[in-house]
């Protein structure tokens, strides 16, 4: 259906795809949540899919990254409260956008004050540039992808008390989504616990340990996860987490 979260090919093709025998799984948004299509994110709610369903939606592509983490530890420690920071790639958007990015760093490189940019994909320039700004804003000053993160990860998890406070920031990044979570829990769950727990789930990568090879000779630094890392063979399909530390602020809370 396009570009992520495009809307309209299901509405067209929905009916006549199933009247066809089509099982169908769609990538946009407009039916993510109607409460009789199942939102799926297979390693967190498989048994949302039953024998009857001829159409399931898939969330957007922050909202699955998130719930993959979220999930376990949820399960672990009963989430309360979630902050959460996007730095979204410019693929996201799609193709256009790939290739506006790589136009305006050439014209950035020569000169930062002469970068044309095309507003149908961007707002303002994209090139060295972050913008708090993805999909359109809605009346309380939240835009629609933030709004996304909220009703798609309560829908998929099913628990609309999980309380969900966003910010999405689109990035000059080619490929690779990042966000930074901070989670508020009902029970202690320490950081080498949520190490645990997550290092155990399938399609989660941990990345988070001393690195006895860092150049630095830092002997306190750690892996981590970064942008480029997406791009890499042995890392597909794979959500990639770590700088997982509690926070000094609250009894019951992890960054990470």
């Amino acid at each position: 259906a396009g570009k992520e979260g495009a809307r309209g090919a299901s509405v067209q093709w929905r009916e006549i795809a199933q009247e066809a025998g089509a099982v169908c799984i769609d990538n946009g948004s407009d039916f993510r949540l109607d409460p009789a299509i199942p939102l799926i994110v297979s390693e967190v709610n498989p048994e949302a899919v039953t024998s009857k369903s001829r159409f399931i939606a898939s969330p957007n592509c922050s909202t699955i990254q998130l719930v993959m983490v979220l999930h376990p530890l949820h399960q672990a420690a009963r989430i309360r409260r979630v902050v959460v920071s996007t730095y979204q790639s410019v693929s996201g958007w799609g193709v256009r956008a790939y290739e506006e990015l790589l136009n305006q760093i050439s014209q950035a490189l020569k000169s930062l004050d002469k970068v044309s940019f095309d507003p149908t994909v961007f707002s303002r320039s994209m090139a060295f540039n972050c913008l708090p700004h993805i999909d359109k804003f809605t009346p309380d000053g939240y835009t629609k992808e933030e709004m996304k993160l909220v009703l798609e990860t309560q829908k998929i998890m099913g628990d609309e008390n999980i309380k969900i406070s966003p910010t999405a920031v689109r990035v000059p990044v080619l490929v690779g989504h990042g966000e930074s979570i901070n989670i508020e829990t009902e029970n202690k769950l320490s950081a080498s616990q949520a190490q645990e727990v997550l290092s155990a789930t399938p399609g989660i990568l941990l990345m988070d340990e001393l690195n006895k090879d860092n150049p630095r000779h830092d002997p306190l630094e750690r892996t981590y996860p970064a942008s480029l890392d997406i791009g890499k063979p042995e890392y597909q399909d794979l959500v990639l987490v770590g700088r997982i530390r509690e926070d000094s602020t609250l009894k019951n809370g992890l960054n990470l």
